[in-house]
């Protein structure tokens, strides 16, 4: 089976079929399976379906512009199935990274915030955790790129890789102490 979770993921090649031939053309392997579109599936089916597949129940097109309600329904089922919290949680979150696949940050968001113990998630304080550290870096290769852009003018392409390559915070920082300083950019130590 191959499970598509985004209309973008879907190629023509993806046929259901996979086929390999000899030099003669003549077949010797043939491996058959179902391909199925998320996008493509209904909302109730997936909601009466087993307690895994709901955070699928996201990625329908009938999904959007309910997602709150989606994900207060799926939340009220867990809960009336007594599933554990933590597994409870797994699937909520399980469903937040998914949405990344169609949604942006604000849209997601919007369609939790009426789920209770998603903020004492490990795994989505970790999440958000992770975000705050990628955010910082990306702030600071930012800040470095625009301080090289005001005394010397365009960064070359390398010099710009070079940077985007340090995810460490506090090089990036020292970096930006000793770009104010240098005489040319080649002079900008990493």
């Amino acid at each position: 089976m191959a499970l598509l979770l985004r209309p973008t993921a879907y190629r023509p090649d993806i046929t259901g079929v996979v086929s390999r031939k000899r030099a003669d053309n003549t077949e010797y392997s043939r491996f058959e399976y179902t391909v199925i579109k998320v996008w493509e599936l209904h909302v109730e089916p997936l909601m009466a379906s087993g307690i895994g597949a709901l955070p699928l129940v996201l990625l329908t097109n009938e999904a959007a512009g309910q997602l709150g309600t989606l994900v207060d329904r799926i939340d009220a089922r867990l809960r009336a199935e007594n599933v554990p919290s933590a597994d409870r949680v797994f699937l909520l979150t399980c469903g937040y990274i998914l949405l990344g696949l169609r949604y942006t940050g604000t849209e997601i968001q919007n369609a939790y915030t009426r789920v209770r113990g998603m903020k004492e998630s490990s795994t989505y304080q970790a999440i958000l955790e992770e975000g705050r550290e990628e955010g910082e870096i990306k702030g600071e290769q930012n800040s470095l790129l625009m301080i090289l852009r005001d005394r010397f003018g365009e960064v070359p392409a390398e010099i710009e890789s070079r940077i985007r390559a340090v995810t460490e915070a506090a090089r990036l920082q020292h970096a930006i102490l000793r770009a104010i300083r240098i005489s040319t950019i080649d002079d900008l130590e990493l």
